[in-house]
């Protein structure tokens, strides 16, 4: 489970692959992309979907059945326009819900377009596939604005609240048992590098964590964490998945 919206799980699952995970199928791999889709679907959505996010996101809605307008290709086609172009954008009238998601393409035009989706009336959802504040890019992993950047903006200019899938939040880890119902709880591990998404994920859920130190917590972080007396406490630590095999 990721909350990497802007790749699809084909993307995940050829990467899992050509890291040796060979025997991973495609309906092991959930991104917050795909659980949106999943969840607009057991709701019976219907009508078209805005996604100001990334290509990913569009993909996965696309193949469960639901059209979007949006995605990387039409910030990029509408990232150098003049005031007078926002001013006079028409918004598609078949639009039922606007998804945000990671895009680094995303951009006035964009946040304008959603924004006015969003004002087409009270039947016209809002969600986000995450509300990450950070995360992790490029090769030394600087830690950057995240999926939760463009959630904020749309939020706070629509006076909308959004409906969040990824983790922490439990949409996510419903969708997973729905999909997988001979999967149970009291089995269930959840397994990450971050405590305000992977660990407060599983905790919320109701299953156990493992926190990893290979990513984006440290040791020191985790200590000074529980010095703070924090509720949200993994289950197990390890210095990587590889401990899993000792």
């Amino acid at each position: 489970m990721t909350n990497n919206s802007s790749k699809t799980r084909a993307v995940i699952l050829a990467k899992l692959h050509k890291l040796g995970f060979t025997k991973v199928q495609a309906g092991q791999v959930y991104t917050s992309g795909y659980a949106t889709a999943l969840f607009l679907k057991a709701r019976g959505f219907s009508g078209k979907v805005f996604a100001a996010a990334g290509d990913g996101v569009c993909e996965e809605l696309n193949m469960v059945g639901i059209e979007t307008i949006g995605g990387a290709e039409f910030a990029k086609a509408h990232s150098n326009v003049e005031m007078e172009e926002v001013t006079s954008i028409q918004v598609d009238p078949d639009i039922r819900a606007v998804v945000t998601g990671w895009n680094h393409y995303v951009n006035y035009y964009v946040i304008s377009y959603a924004c006015l989706a969003l004002q087409q009336g009270p039947d016209v959802m809002f969600l986000a596939t995450n509300d990450d504040r950070l995360t992790p890019q490029g090769k030394e992993k600087v830690m950057i604005p995240g999926g939760g950047f463009t959630m904020s903006t749309v939020a706070h200019c629509s006076s909308c609240e959004p409906t969040v899938v990824g983790k922490p939040h439990q949409c996510a880890m419903d969708v997973i048992f729905e999909n997988n119902p001979e999967i149970s709880r009291e089995r269930t591990t959840m397994v990450g590098d971050r405590l305000d998404t992977d660990i407060a994920f599983g905790y919320g859920g109701g299953v156990k964590t493992l926190l990893v130190f290979s990513g984006c917590t440290s040791p020191e972080q985790l200590a000074t964490y529980l010095e703070k007396g924090k509720p949200v406490v993994p289950t197990y630590c390890a210095s990587s998945i590889a401990g899993l095999c000792e």
